[in-house]
């Protein structure tokens, strides 16, 4: 598109040390001069960096066993798929978040073997896109999935909402910011007990969560999540480290999959970033193996195929497609 309708997607596969976040296969989402997705960025103080700021559940992206992910790891990083024809533009990269041996992840994430990300911006006009995005995950028994947008509340689906009248995330007994024993023993705060306001539903088909970025210009944004593997818990949620004043609030988005027979997670997104109205009218799975992807706009439906290995994704080995 011309100056004002410019796109690009941001996935970080990067391994350096130094200034680092646990932001493994972070995404971001940039449309017309917008950050649709936006990173917490530097954090905000260092005191609380490990729990909030820098922690891997803060991020777009996925944790094992609400793990900590070790940002001492210099390789393990791969990105095997980069490129753009006709429109269609991908980027497939994996990381290795959990390495063996690492110790906070011995019975929360045990056995990461498979954590993969592929994201493809498909073009549909000069001024209209959208982004799908598949992420792998095995090993361990739970699989979260974070979503962000910016400082403004978003718009939930129409769902059983079952709400948590006390506590955060770490339970219903877990004031904010104070200490607590997570199911996996460890004693510690972290993320969850930093977020409270907690409500919850089962998703078996695909729904849209909504953000009005409050510009003149309508920017919004809707992440439409498909289920696949069978109905998967949504978690809705909001918080902020002690640094920031009781007012300041973020709003997050957890898919969670729990697994107790150590099988992959996939997580399947359709990101519209748009202004004024919607590109995407509706996006669905229209199968699961091999996984293939619906999304509808005007004007057309595009079927969208992605071979994702059933694990393990640190390997060279021919994929099967």
């Amino acid at each position: 598109g011309g100056p004002d309708d410019r796109r690009a997607v941001c996935l970080n596969y990067a391994a350096t040390v130094g200034h680092r976040q646990q932001d493994n296969l972070n995404l971001e989402v940039f449309a017309r001069g917008v950050n649709m997705l936006p990173d917490l960025g530097y954090p905000f103080t260092w005191d609380y960096r490990w729990q909030w700021d820098s922690n891997i559940m803060a991020h777009n992206t996925v944790s094992v066993g609400e793990t900590r992910a070790d940002i001492r790891v210099r390789e393990g990083n791969t990105c095997w798929l980069f490129a753009s024809e006709d429109g269609v533009h991908v980027v497939t990269a994996s990381h290795d978040p959990y390495p063996e041996g690492y110790g906070l992840a011995k019975d929360a994430a045990p056995d990461v073997d498979l954590y993969e990300r592929t994201v493809v911006m498909v073009d549909i006009a000069p001024e209209r896109f959208y982004v799908l995005d598949v992420f792998a995950v095995r090993g361990g028994d739970q699989h979260d999935q974070s979503w962000h947008g910016p400082l403004t509340r978003p718009t939930d689906p129409d769902l059983d909402w079952q709400v948590q009248e006390t506590g955060t995330l770490a339970g219903p007994d877990v004031d904010q910011f104070a200490e607590y024993t997570d199911r996996w023993g460890r004693t510690w705060t972290n993320f969850p007990c930093f977020v409270k306001e907690v409500r919850r539903a089962t998703l078996v088909d695909p729904a849209t969560w909504h953000w009005d970025y409050g510009f003149d210009e309508g920017d919004a944004l809707n992440l439409h999540l498909l289920p696949v593997g069978g109905p998967m818990e949504v978690v809705r949620c909001a918080g902020r480290s002690p640094a920031r004043p009781t007012d300041w609030k973020l709003d997050y988005l957890f898919a969670r999959r729990r697994v107790d027979d150590g099988s992959r997670s996939l997580f399947v997104t359709v990101i519209d970033a748009y202004q004024g109205e919607p590109v995407v009218r509706r996006a669905w799975v229209a199968s699961e193996d091999p996984l293939q992807i619906k999304v509808a706009y005007e004007g057309g439906i595009d079927l969208v195929e992605i071979a994702t290995p059933p694990g393990p994704g640190q390997t060279t080995a021919h994929r099967a497609h």
